[in-house]
C-alpha cells in the first residue's frame, strides 16, 4: 500500500505544468470580410413589354468569384407610419431577384417604390458543413435566404 501511494504521489510532482502566457486584450468583433450596402430607396419602373416592375441596382462588389462560392442577401425595409414601427422583409419573398456581375435585377408583378433596400454579400472560403453555430459558414445559402434580416444580422455579429 505504502509502495502505491509513493508511486502516485512521484508520478503526480514528476508532470510539468507548462505555463502559457498572459491573455491578451479582447479584440474587435469580426465580420469574415461581410459587406452590405446602405439602405437605398427603391425606384422601380413599368416595363411594358413584361407587364413587371424592374429596377437595375449596380453592386460593384458582386463579383464573379462571390457568385460563384459566396451568398448574396436581399432586403427591403419600410416604417408603418400610423404605429412607427419599422419591417424589414427578404426581398427574394416579394420579387424575383438576378444577380450577374456587379449588377442586381429585380422584377416585380408589384411596385414596391419608396420602400429601402439593402444588400448582404457573405464570401466564399470557408466550406459549410458543422462549423460553430455562430459562423455563417455553418450554414447553406438556400438557410441563409430563408432566414430573417434580423437572424442573418445576428449569425454575423451586426448591429444596426
Amino acid at each position: 500500500m505504502l509502495g502505491a501511494l509513493l508511486f502516485i504521489s512521484i508520478s503526480f510532482t514528476a508532470c510539468e505544468k507548462t505555463e502559457t502566457g498572459a491573455t491578451g486584450p479582447q479584440g474587435a468583433t469580426g465580420t469574415a470580410n461581410v459587406q452590405y450596402a446602405t439602405w437605398n430607396a427603391l425606384d422601380m419602373n413599368f416595363s411594358s413589354s413584361d407587364s413587371a416592375y424592374t429596377q437595375t441596382i449596380t453592386a460593384d462588389s458582386i463579383t464573379q468569384s462571390i457568385l460563384d462560392s459566396g451568398v448574396v442577401l436581399t432586403y427591403m425595409k419600410y416604417t408603418d407610419p400610423s404605429t412607427n414601427q419599422t419591417t424589414v422583409l427578404n426581398t427574394a419573398g416579394y420579387m424575383d431577384v438576378f444577380f450577374t456581375a456587379g449588377t442586381i435585377n429585380l422584377y416585380s408583378y408589384y411596385d414596391y417604390t419608396g420602400l429601402y433596400f439593402r444588400y448582404v454579400i457573405i464570401p466564399g472560403g470557408v466550406p459549410t458543413g458543422r462549423l460553430a453555430a455562430s459562423s455563417a459558414s455553418a450554414y447553406s445559402k438556400e438557410a441563409l435566404q430563408k432566414m430573417s434580416y434580423e437572424e442573418v444580422m445576428k449569425l454575423l455579429g451586426q448591429q444596426e
